[in-house]
């Protein structure tokens, strides 16, 4: 009995070890290479890789190309660990403990025909599974673990879409019933919305379900203000689809302006802002959003704009001016920013502004402007007189706004010195 139990044991260390010889010969490295390539439509390649049948696989330099030129592959990982449970292989299991990804860097680039540089290899079926060639197995993963992760969307001409830094993130993987089920945390060090906007340290929660990841409860900082929303995502049908709602409370609207690429002079004021996005990630010159702002404590004294209406009204007053508050909505789509009813109000000047700030960074502004009698009257009386008062007493004059929003232009000068309409006789 003895002598049978040491020669069962004795047969089953060398079955081991002579499974690990074979699936760590030169050869089988290759033929990892060569199946994960042809799963995929894309070339993988990896500067090593070990494989232990007790315990997983331990990978470097992972790289899959899917342009022929290859100078900029879809997915690279500095290292790649995958730990399993053997025994569950008894069970037609695969039961995953855990995959880690060091450094994976992503890039998803659009050509001209809107096609993603994506690996074309994909599974129609709702379950995880290997074919061994004599069995089905599951694929069961208690722990994914991602570190500092890059994601870049761009199009075949380098301009960025999007792109996130240090992202860490950290969940869990099972089939249901229904399909593929996944829960856990994200970490994005730094996120850039077509290198206009930067939100830092967002965290929220990640879920997959139905083929649709919602991220419910995101928190981030922005311009030293605060960022609070939601995200989705569905991969279903007419997909990849997308809804952003983002609120942005007390951020510093100077270093956001500079990020705008504003070269207009400078304003500055603390920001509120909300906005939800929508889109399809095929499309991504078609998103579409709307929202709301509110500015606090605006100073316009070094705004290239105000000192340009000022020389124009020759109202220097004009420059010295805080407003208390501007609010108003706006609409994006067409990559064009359209403010609606927008007002900005303080004790000495009133305005309302309409119209388009355009992805060439044209502008088409229409404009009232009101001002309280103690600074209208500080203006030259021809220019005066091109002003209507209202109900109120203050003085009323519509202009427009156009140009470039880095050297705007009005139509005030040629209204100002327009002739003014003659004045009907009054009857006898």
């Amino acid at each position: 009995m003895l002598f049978t139990l040491c020669a069962l044991l004795v047969g089953g260390v060398l079955l081991i070890a002579s499974l690990q010889s074979y699936i760590n010969q030169p050869s089988m490295g290759e033929k990892i290479r060569l199946a994960a390539s042809q799963a995929l439509a894309a070339e993988v390649t990896f500067d090593s890789l070990e494989v232990s049948f007790l315990e997983g696989l331990e990978s470097e330099s992972v790289q899959i190309a899917t342009h022929p030129d290859k100078t900029t592959p879809f997915l690279s990982i500095s290292e790649v660990l995958m730990t399993y449970n053997p025994f569950k292989l008894f069970q037609k299991q695969i039961d995953l403990k855990v995959i880690r990804l060091d450094s994976p860097e992503v890039n998803f680039i659009q050509d001209e025909d809107g096609e993603w540089n994506i690996p074309s290899g994909e599974s129609e079926s709702n379950e995880i599974t290997f074919d061994s060639g004599w069995v089905t197995f599951d694929i069961l993963l208690q722990q994914f673990i991602l570190t500092q992760g890059t994601v870049n969307v761009s199009n075949a001409a380098g301009e960025k879409f999007f792109s996130a830094q240090g992202i860490d993130i950290n969940g869990q993987l099972i089939r249901v019933p229904s399909g593929i089920q996944a829960s856990g945390n994200i970490h994005v060090s730094a996120f850039q919305f077509y290198d206009m906007l930067t939100l830092e340290k967002i965290q929220s929660s990640i879920n997959y379900e139905n083929r649709i990841l919602t991220l419910p409860d995101l928190t981030g900082s922005a311009y030293q203000g605060e960022a609070t929303g939601s995200g989705q995502i569905d991969l279903g049908i007419g997909g990849p689809t997308f809804k952003l709602q983002i609120e942005l409370t007390q951020v510093d609207f100077l270093p956001l302006f500079l990020d705008l690429k504003g070269n207009s002079g400078l304003a500055e004021g603390k920001l509120d802002l909300q906005c939800q996005l929508e889109g399809n990630l095929n499309r991504t010159n078609q998103l579409s959003g709307t929202g709301t702002l509110q500015m606090t404590e605006v100073l316009l004294a070094e705004s290239l704009l105000v000192k340009t209406i000022a020389e124009d009204l020759k109202l220097p007053a004009l420059t010295d001016l805080k407003v208390d508050t501007i609010d108003g909505e706006y609409k994006f789509a067409d990559l064009t920013f359209t403010f609606y009813r927008l007002e900005g109000l303080s004790e000495f000047v009133r305005f309302t502004a309409n119209g388009p700030v355009r992805p060439d960074r044209s502008l088409a502004i229409d404009v009232l402007l009101i001002l309280h009698p103690e600074l209208a009257e500080q203006m030259p009386g021809d220019h005066l007189a091109h002003f209507r008062p209202n109900s109120e007493g203050h003085y009323c004059l519509p202009f427009q706004i156009g140009g470039h929003l880095d050297e705007p232009e009005t139509n005030l000068r040629d209204l100002l010195n327009a002739p003014l309409p003659e004045l009907e006789p009054s009857s006898p």
